[in-house]
């Protein structure tokens, strides 16, 4: 085992094991690193889940387009009126998401991310259930 240092200062040890082919594969572990997180990373799953919120927010947003004039019959209202569901949406979130961020910015990552998450869900349910055109705007609003 030979330890040398990387260029962020972290010194790793490598050692080359055979293998039955008699080739050689490299293995290198953190110096500090508990034993059993070595070789598995929790990261694809964080990603997974971080892709997965953000393709969720982007639809809430967009899938509405193709449905305008279906949203406008059924709450008896113009097409252009209920294109305001989508501007709504998106100045809420423009003015919205920074004073998420000053308002919210001594709360845990972890904790913030579950409690929009749930009022997401909760904006999303209610305009999906929305009666009527100025119930749905308010729903529209609330996943901010």
């Amino acid at each position: 085992m030979k330890p040398h240092t990387v260029s962020a200062g972290t010194t790793v040890e490598t050692r080359v094991l055979a293998g039955e082919a008699a080739e050689a594969a490299i293995q290198t572990e953190a110096i500090g690193a508990p034993a059993g997180d070595r070789g598995k990373s929790r990261y694809p799953i964080a990603l997974l889940s971080l892709t997965a919120g953000a393709f969720a927010i982007g639809m809430t947003e967009f899938v509405i387009m193709g449905l305008l004039a279906n949203v406008a019959s059924d709450l008896q209202v113009s097409i252009p009126k209920a294109g305001q569901l989508i501007t709504c949406y998106a100045l809420g979130v423009a003015i919205g998401a920074p004073l998420l961020a000053i308002l919210t910015y001594k709360l845990p990552q972890k904790l913030l991310l579950c409690l929009l998450m749930a009022l997401f869900n909760i904006g999303n349910g209610a305009a999906a259930l929305a009666p009527t055109y100025e119930i749905l705007m308010g729903a529209r609003l609330l996943p901010i």
